[in-house]
């Protein structure tokens, strides 16, 4: 119920035709406000998400990561794994063969077999393949 709210909150404050380029990041001990461009990933935890910022820096949200998914939903974000949910803008590259993709700060993330037709024809779309 938080989250929902959390969320209305949040698409309340940017008009629906403007993407949006910063969102609230809130967490034990303050609320971030983070540049959408300087999202490398987001990791599930849980009912909390991670989020690994091109500074080095990780943050532990006590959002979920489904509110993640549904705010950047209109950004160059794709979820590739139940609990990964990636910026494309910072993919390195994308193994076919094995499964996974290489971040910008060289993780490997495992990219799940149901969703791997999807990826790459997400990646068509966006004319990025």
């Amino acid at each position: 119920e938080q989250d929902q709210r959390s969320e209305l909150v949040e698409k309340a404050f940017h008009a629906p035709e403007q993407p949006l380029s910063r969102i609230t990041i809130p967490t034990q001990e303050k609320i971030h406000f983070i540049d959408i461009e300087d999202i490398i990933r987001l990791e599930a935890d849980d009912s909390y998400t991670y989020i690994y910022l091109k500074n080095k820096e990780r943050i532990l949200s006590s959002r979920t990561l489904k509110v993640y998914e549904n705010l950047l939903r209109e950004q160059y974000f794709f979820r590739v794994h139940n609990s990964h949910y990636i910026n494309l803008k910072e993919l390195l590259n994308f193994d076919k063969q094995d499964g996974y993709v290489e971040m910008s700060d060289h993780t490997h993330i495992e990219v799940a077999r149901r969703r791997r037709k999807d990826f790459v024809d997400y990646l068509r779309k966006l004319k990025m393949m």
